[in-house]
Order: structure tokens, then sequence, then C-alpha cells
């Protein structure tokens, strides 16, 4: 069928280096938040970010904001491969914003 996306051969894989978290937002540090944002991310042939958007949100906007701008702006991924060729694919992270782990 046709009208039926192909699966990809391989998924996209995450340049690991690259999946750093975002620098907390000052706001949200002072008032003390914290949460994961789950973000759906669409990835280009060629490995960039192209969008992501908020599935589950961290129960804070500034938290969301952070982590969809960070995730476009500075995650790469290894893209998909279909029949020996890049292609692009959707994937689900999830970036997760902790106050123990921002203080060092």
């Amino acid at each position: 069928d046709l009208n039926t996306p192909q699966t990809p051969d391989t998924s996209a894989a995450g340049v690991t280096s690259t999946h750093t978290v975002p620098p907390y937002p000052q706001i949200a540090r002072a008032a003390g938040h914290e949460g994961t944002v789950t973000l759906q991310i669409v990835i280009s042939a060629s490995g960039d970010v192209t969008s992501a958007s908020i599935v589950t949100s961290s129960g804070f906007p500034e938290l969301d904001q952070a982590a969809v701008s960070w995730v476009q702006e500075h995650w790469k991924y290894k893209p998909a491969m279909q029949n020996g060729q890049a292609v692009p694919s959707q994937s689900r992270a999830a970036v997760r914003f902790d106050l123990k782990q921002a203080s060092r």
C-alpha cells in the first residue's frame, strides 16, 4: 500500500554527546519547579531536530519551553535508514529538570 509510511530499517539514534539537559530557567529554579517534559521529535534525514512538540508537560510552561527550544537547537541524531538511505523519522524523548542535578 503506497499510502502507508514505510517503517525505517533502523531507527534514528541519538548522538549522546549532544543530548544535554537545558540550562535551568532562572525563574523555575527560584520557584523550586521540577519536572519531566516528554517531547515528540521530528528528525530530518540529516539528523537534525526539525521540530519538537510537548506530549506531556512538566506542569511548568517555562520548563516545557526550555526543553523544546534546547532540543531543537542542540540535539542531533544519527538518522533513520530505509534501504540504505537516510530518511526523516520521529522519536520521543524525555527532558528531566531536577534541582539536585542543576545545583552542581
